[in-house]
């Protein structure tokens, strides 16, 4: 019960006062403006994120989401290499996290929470062009987004979506990194929990490997191979139901340690990525 409790109710481990000073350092040194944002969920759930637009016309805006038992403070140190390169960037922080309000589900409601602000970029931060970059269970997300979800309020014909994805260490399932963490006993007794406890089941759809598999969004995975909290094996299934994605293997990376690793090869592998996604540029 203790795991499960945990699960949904991550700890805030940095004050908010401090990840506030931390963005708005960030966005002083590319010279960006900082606002807060705050957004409420299909279901009514109240959601959080920092927007850092910097100066100039932008058309192009990357959403980052952040890990497990995180917040913004994880997720801001990637926004110098968009800003700089002129991106805007939406740093939102996820259900039970930060500032948001509610319980981590893991997926099973973020995906809509992620289209959310797709939406919010597009029609108030004025941005055409979205990419996002995922760490961990932040990127499991943007995968789960990927695929339509039920309590999706917005026309699916006119959704605003993302132009390419590059997901870090994501799992291919819940119950299946669930397994991999816990171990199988654990993992059972914990899902029965929270599905009887707090009505979630966080076996249903949309899981990543699922959502990947539907769609023909771009998508970069990549992966360290010294990772021991989420093994390669889960992007390497990932890889093999997409249609459209790439995989980069990392040596010595442990788990979201690319960039530790190798900086400016991780800024290259991501921004590459982006650039070929994008559209072609208007005729004059």
């Amino acid at each position: 019960m203790f795991l499960a409790e945990g699960s949904l109710h991550p700890p805030h481990l940095i004050p908010i006062a401090e990840v506030d000073r931390l963005v708005g350092a960030i966005a002083n040194e590319s010279g960006a403006e900082v606002r807060t944002v705050f957004l409420s969920s299909a279901d009514g759930t109240r959601l959080h994120a920092y927007w850092l637009r910097p100066k100039g016309q932008t058309d192009r805006g990357v959403l980052i989401a952040h890990g497990v038992g995180d917040s913004a403070w994880g997720s801001a140190g990637y926004a110098r290499m968009f800003l700089l390169r002129k991106y805007s960037v939406l740093l939102p922080e996820s259900r039970g996290h930060g500032q948001s309000e509610g319980l981590a589900t893991y997926g099973l409601r973020e995906a809509s929470d992620v289209r959310l602000w797709l939406e919010w970029m597009r029609r108030v931060g004025g941005v055409n062009q979205m990419y996002g970059l995922g760490e961990s269970l932040g990127g499991s997300i943007l995968l789960d987004s990927l695929a339509p979800t039920p309590d999706f309020k917005f026309n699916a014909f006119n959704a605003a979506e993302f132009n390419a994805v590059v997901a870090e260490c994501a799992y291919s399932s819940f119950p299946s990194i669930a397994r991999e963490r816990a171990g199988s006993v654990l993992a059972t007794i914990g899902l029965l929990y929270t599905r009887l406890r707090y009505g979630i089941d966080l076996t249903a759809q949309p899981q990543p490997v699922d959502a990947v598999a539907k769609t023909r969004v771009p998508i970069l995975l990549i992966h360290g191979l010294a990772d021991r909290r989420t093994s390669p094996q889960n992007s390497l299934r990932i890889a093999r139901a997409g249609k459209s994605v790439e995989i980069w293997l990392v040596p010595g990376a442990g788990h979201v340690g690319a960039y530790a690793v190798g900086p400016a090869a991780f800024e290259d592998r991501v921004l590459d990525w982006f650039d070929r996604a994008s559209p072609p540029p208007a005729a004059k």
